[in-house]
């Protein structure tokens, strides 16, 4: 079995062109994926420029790995970590 990792980054929409990428305001990352592991899990952590936290973003992010990881990963359970102190990051890791 191999370990594998997947980093996107968050970026907000290009004004010119919404399909396009514009400034990136911070990255989300999956890992601990184990290739053909019978109980398919992974850990994320998720970072945004402060002047973008509060807003939605971290939401809105988190939803979209979630679905790559379950639809189009195979996994069974997302699994994420965060400092005790980050009480924003835990309501929003509960809410999503």
């Amino acid at each position: 079995m191999r370990c594998i990792s997947r980093s996107l980054a968050i970026c907000l929409p290009d004004i010119h062109d919404g399909n396009l990428p514009g400034q990136a305001i911070g990255f989300m990352k999956l890992f601990d994926l184990i290739a053909g592991a019978p109980h398919r899990k992974a850990t994320f952590s998720l970072s945004l420029d402060q002047a973008y936290q509060g807003q939605g973003y971290g939401a809105e992010a988190l939803n979209y790995l979630c679905k790559i990881g379950f639809m189009y990963a195979g996994l069974h359970r997302i699994q994420g970590k965060y400092v005790t102190l980050n009480k924003s990051a835990a309501k929003c890791y509960e809410k999503v």
